[in-house]
């Protein structure tokens, strides 16, 4: 199974002109990262879930707010896509 790895520089642009499923360079991808938190408490990590279509994050990010979470956190991030296994 290929382990995704986040890169180090962040995606430029706004999230607003991301497109869903794109591909950035080689085997890099953009993908979604929805996490919910508290106010004055943070971010909780078991909450984190990573989506590669937009409207996806953005659902589960609503389904976190009217839960029982003060807001959720949407950040757009490229990963790179590597496997153990050498073709």
């Amino acid at each position: 199974m290929p382990a995704a790895k986040v890169s180090q520089s962040p995606l430029a642009l706004p999230l607003e002109t991301c497109h869903t499923n794109s591909m950035i360079k080689g085997n890099e991808m953009q993908v979604y990262a929805v996490m919910g938190g508290y106010d004055y408490e943070g971010e909780c990590g078991y909450t984190l879930q990573l989506f590669d279509c937009k409207s996806a994050a953005d659902a589960y990010a609503k389904e976190l707010e009217e839960g029982c979470y003060d807001y959720a956190e949407i950040k757009t991030l490229n990963v790179q896509m590597q496997s153990a296994i050498a073709a």
